[in-house]
């Protein structure tokens, strides 16, 4: 009988003893994940942040205040007001109509759409407007025209572009990231005019 307990007793110990080092093996692992007091377990600088946003895709929201009906013909996207079977073209109402899409393409841009509208005396103007949000460059957008002149520029959150051909304006402006990098169109009237740059190289840096 006395062996028997002495005979459990040991097999308790050793068990016992065998939890013990795999508990301390357990901490020691969990230990080495863990960031040391000197590091830093996430960035904080503006940079590391744009840096993140470059794993981003690109939203364009285009809005339309003006007079005039515009037909936007969306080049390149992924989804349109979130529907990624949407057609490619979406008209925008005068006053107040607005349309929304997303994309991301290994090259730019992310996002692309002929804005057209029709004169007074009977004309079709079309400007385009793009962006795009590369991995290792700031995000870029543009307001140009067929011959790819217009208004093109880096864009941090707050930055804002504009362009006006003496009857309707454009004013893009970075908003701040959500889930995606954010751009927003106004479209306006005006009877300002407003020099043009060449954008042709602009998707490229």
């Amino acid at each position: 009988m006395t062996r028997t307990n002495f005979t459990v007793e040991g097999r308790r110990g050793r068990l016992t003893a065998l939890l013990l080092v795999a508990a301390v093996l357990a901490v020691g692992t969990l230990s080495g994940c863990a960031p040391s007091a000197g590091s830093t377990a996430t960035e904080s600088s503006q940079s590391s942040v744009e840096r993140r946003a470059g794993e981003k895709s690109t939203r364009l929201c285009i809005r339309n205040n003006s007079s005039t009906e515009f037909t936007a013909s969306f080049n390149r996207f992924d989804g349109i007001n979130g529907d990624p079977n949407a057609d490619y073209v979406v008209g925008l109402t005068a006053k107040g109509g607005q349309v929304c899409a997303d994309g991301w393409y290994s090259s730019p841009p992310d996002v692309s759409v002929d804005l057209i509208y029709m004169t007074g005396d009977g004309k079709f103007v079309t400007w385009q407007t793009s962006a795009e949000n590369r991995a290792f460059d700031p995000p870029r957008g543009r307001v140009m025209d067929t011959k790819q002149q217009g208004v093109c520029t880096e864009f941090s959150v707050g930055d804002a572009l504009h362009l006006a051909d003496g009857q309707k304006s454009f004013s893009l402006k970075r908003n701040s990231d959500a889930g995606f990098i954010e751009f927003h169109l106004e479209i306006d009237d005006s009877t300002n005019v407003t020099q043009l740059y060449d954008c042709s190289d602009s998707y490229y840096g």
